[in-house]
């Protein structure tokens, strides 16, 4: 039936330039924002599918995607590029392809290191999860305790090794680890201690 063929038709076209999905949701939520891209000459769709494909370089090269993942966006922008402008990537690029693609570049740069950045403060979180629930379970004197990295990802220098260590730290050096931290460091000393304990995860 001809309307049936039609339709058949352009289910495939709209599926082969359909951006391809990668697992991680927030690399996803990444990749969607290469539609934001301010459009080019007549190569909206080109444009696009090289941005995905260098921001899903950089996720790849995070280890957030895998290789197979990027290994579509590389044939995504393959088929944009043949399609839109009748050259196969890798080829020679049109005259205009150049100053389109160099516009869009600083953005790319900004979205990778935005990315970047929130994958650096990911694994800041995930450690310092691990190392309280290390903690929570040191009872005793002598248990060692694991330092957490406060937004800069650095730990306190004077960070105490032990709950001995830490049940002996004075006035002074309490306020200085808790303003590391970027806790409030006011209050009576044992008031400050108790703060610092709950804020690395022991039980009080």
């Amino acid at each position: 039936h001809p309307s049936l063929g039609f339709f058949c038709v352009f289910f495939i076209v709209t599926m082969a330039f359909n951006p391809p999905a990668v697992a991680n949701a927030n690399a996803q939520q990444s990749l969607n924002a290469a539609v934001d891209l301010p459009l080019g000459p007549a190569n909206v769709r080109v444009t696009r599918s090289v941005k995905r494909r260098k921001i899903a370089e950089g996720l790849l090269g995070a280890g957030v995607i895998t290789e197979a993942e990027y290994g579509d966006h590389e044939g995504f922008q393959a088929r944009c590029t043949a399609a839109d402008t009748g050259v196969v990537a890798g080829g020679g690029a049109p005259a205009w392809f150049g100053p389109a693609l160099a516009a869009g570049l600083a953005g790319i740069r900004a979205d990778i290191a935005d990315i970047r950045g929130d994958i650096a403060e990911i694994r800041g979180d995930i450690a310092n999860l691990t190392a309280r629930q290390r903690n929570a379970v040191a009872v005793h004197q002598t248990d060692q305790l694991i330092p957490l990295n406060n937004g800069a990802g650095n730990s306190d220098p004077n960070f105490p090794p032990t709950i001995y260590a830490l049940n002996s730290m004075n006035g002074p050096r309490l306020t200085t680890s808790l303003t590391f931290y970027g806790q409030p460091a006011g209050g009576a000393v044992e008031a400050r201690r108790d703060r610092f304990k709950k804020f690395v995860g022991i039980r009080l």
